[in-house]
């Protein structure tokens, strides 16, 4: 089944800088989705209909999803570590989601951007309201939750999380992400919302978000190395390492309040914008 969005809303909101990788190998293994969308079918909402080689100041990144591209995302089946199979709409219903797409699975700077997100207090507070909720009083649970989406094998998807939790303060040590991610094997799920920007480009040290902007890339080709190479036989299966990220707000009436696709590998949104739209308190 092909599913075909309408063009992209002219409706946008102006993101700040943000952050996201490293690059080293191939592409992902592919995987079986109920529901396949493919990148033609789609405008290329990233780059306004033009091509991926023209101006990186186009108002296509931040064009909020249509209903239709939103309606096409639910239907697309994600996977969590486990391998279990959800579609996504019924993971993001009912409550305003913090959508955060990463690149390939062993990105340094989208690990160490996430890390900083979950330091961030506003983060670290909802992360906590949480896990509270996941307990015996899941009645409690946040008006808004994050969800992540990762490329590759769900198989990849553990190491991940241990990779991008927040570290404490006292110690240094690295906790395991507090947020759900999934990963949408064939990036079906990114096409579904015109996250189709393939380069290697990192941009200019102002498209990074503040958490990594003063990071050394060394120490990001370090990290990256490491979670590459530790990763055994999922050094293949992590994604596209080309492919772009992005980031969403999307209200539980399924209304987006905001959008920006990546421009550059390091060109996710400041956490503290997103906190700021998504109401978060600290």
């Amino acid at each position: 089944m092909t599913t075909t969005p309408s063009p992209s809303s002219p409706n946008r909101l102006v993101a700040d800088a943000g952050t996201s990788s490293a690059s080293f190998a191939i592409h992902s293994t592919r995987g079986v989705h109920d529901t396949v969308i493919t990148e033609a079918s789609l405008p290329n909402t990233a780059t306004n209909g033009r091509s991926n080689t023209e101006s990186e100041t186009e108002d296509g990144n931040d064009a909020l999803p249509t209903p239709e591209q939103i309606a096409a995302g639910d239907e697309v089946k994600v996977n969590d570590e486990h391998g279990k199979s959800f579609r996504f709409g019924d993971l993001r219903k009912g409550r305003k989601t913090i959508l955060l797409f990463v690149r390939h699975q062993h990105c340094g700077i989208c690990l160490s951007y996430l890390t900083s997100l979950n330091s961030h207090p506003a983060f670290k507070k909802l992360a906590k309201a949480t896990a509270y909720a996941d307990g015996p009083r899941a009645e409690t649970a946040p008006d808004t939750q994050v969800i992540i989406i990762s490329q590759g094998a769900w198989s990849g998807l553990k190491r991940y999380r241990d990779f991008s939790g927040p570290i404490e303060d006292a110690t240094g040590k690295q906790n395991t992400n507090p947020f759900p991610i999934y990963a949408s094997t064939d990036a079906n799920l990114f096409t579904a919302y015109g996250v189709t920007r393939h380069t290697l480009a990192k941009g200019t040290k102002q498209d990074a978000a503040p958490e990594v902007r003063g990071i050394n890339m060394f120490s990001i080709v370090l990290k990256s190395l490491k979670e590459t190479l530790g990763s055994g036989r999922g050094i293949l299966n992590g994604g596209s390492y080309s492919r772009l990220g992005a980031d969403f707000i999307i209200d539980k009436d399924d209304k987006p309040i905001f959008a920006h696709r990546m421009r550059s590998t390091r060109d996710h949104t400041a956490s503290e914008r997103l906190a700021e739209l998504a109401g978060l308190e600290a």
